[in-house]
């Protein structure tokens, strides 16, 4: 049987196996995300979602194991593929679906460009972010042209 949450559709079978409790600095401003990792019989799922302050200290004060603090301008490729499209979605104040397109896009591109030259954390935050605007405008030009 499925049963519906706030969430989604979800299967009764599915238990929780962790949470995890994250601090994104990013330009200053600080994002709060918990990532929870479902499993069923023969399935497996992760999700993230941003959360507010109160949350993550609270979380932090009960003594959580998994908490932590990531700065994204030093390692923007190491970060979590779900979490920076919630936070550039807060940021920018755009629709999940068109960060997560701008994110992966910039990504990719990215990973192209480190794999043939070594660039250091500041200057590949710098292009990502170049790339992920450019993404983000070509996005709202395909919009307006259709």
């Amino acid at each position: 049987m499925i049963k519906f949450s706030r969430a989604g559709a979800k299967d009764n079978r599915a238990r929780l196996r962790w949470v995890k409790y994250f601090k994104y600095i990013l330009e200053g401003e600080e994002y709060y995300t918990k990532m929870k990792a479902y499993t069923t019989h023969a399935d497996g799922w992760i999700e993230e979602e941003l959360i507010v302050k109160e949350t993550y200290d609270r979380a932090v004060k009960r003594g959580k194991q998994e908490c932590r603090s990531i700065v994204v301008e030093d390692n923007i490729l190491k970060t979590s593929r779900q979490a920076l499209p919630l936070i550039y979605s807060e940021k920018y104040q755009i629709s999940y679906t068109a960060a997560n397109k701008s994110v992966y896009k910039a990504r990719e591109a990215l990973l192209m460009v480190t794999k043939h030259c070594d660039i250091s954390g500041s200057t590949g935050f710098r292009m990502f972010n170049k790339l992920f605007e450019t993404h983000l405008t070509m996005q709202d030009e395909e919009r307006i042209a259709m």
